[in-house]
């Protein structure tokens, strides 16, 4: 079974290095710490974004194009709060316990691919 692919912005890489680890056998994580590349979007099944500042969240929607589940991580409780009020965007709260992070990726996940299998039928 191929595994679908998962491309991740972070710019300081801790995050992704803990999703990579514990998720590694269902999923390939593409991870980027820039993101100013032209990405194929289509060649991905979700997209990750780990925000560590205000200007990384003004790049995110200066080449997000809603096309592509996108799960909006923060550690500012505020930036969480702001992103559950965006259309399509998931977000994530990362002041959590890492056990729970965990748990709620691992439902994430399963929610996002059950909808796009639906929307790809």
């Amino acid at each position: 079974m191929e595994l679908s692919k998962v491309l991740i912005y972070d710019s300081k890489g801790c995050f992704s290095r803990l999703l990579s680890a514990e998720f590694s056998d269902e999923y390939v994580f593409v991870v980027n710490k820039n993101f100013d590349r032209d990405y194929v979007f289509e060649e991905y099944s979700m997209i990750i974004y780990v925000v560590y500042s205000c200007v990384e969240l003004i790049d995110l929607f200066k080449v997000y194009d809603k096309k592509l589940p996108l799960l909006l991580c923060s550690f500012e409780r505020e930036v969480y709060n702001k992103a559950k009020h965006i259309d399509g965007v998931i977000p994530v709260d990362l002041t959590k316990h890492k056990f729970e992070i965990l748990w709620d990726f691992k439902n994430y996940f399963d929610v996002v691919n059950k909808s796009y299998i639906i929307i790809n039928k």
